[in-house]
């Protein structure tokens, strides 16, 4: 949610002081609602699943492989163990 651009947004004269606190309060007001009125809905029709394992592994081989090449512990992510053996490798080695 946003409450717009403007002249001063993301710069270092995007101050509080300039903030409109009305507008905010509006809008946080509206998604406070609507997050009520979803979470109060009984959601129908068709789900296609909430399986997350593609999305996972292509950022995860995008971002995090390169840097576990880098180390020596190549790991090819292909499916959901794969993340899991990656998870427990890193825990392994930078865990607590």
């Amino acid at each position: 949610m946003t409450n717009g651009r403007w002249e001063h947004y993301h710069q270092d004269t995007d101050t509080f002081d300039k903030l409109n606190l009305s507008k905010v309060e509006v809008t946080a007001g509206y998604v406070a609602e609507l997050l009520k009125q979803v979470s109060s809905t009984k959601l129908v029709g068709p789900s296609t699943g909430n399986d997350t394992t593609g999305v996972e592994l292509h950022f995860l081989n995008r971002n995090v492989r390169p840097a576990l090449q880098a180390m020596s512990a190549d790991i090819s992510m292909k499916t959901r163990e794969d993340i899991d053996q990656m998870i427990r490798l890193m825990m392994t080695k930078f865990g607590p």
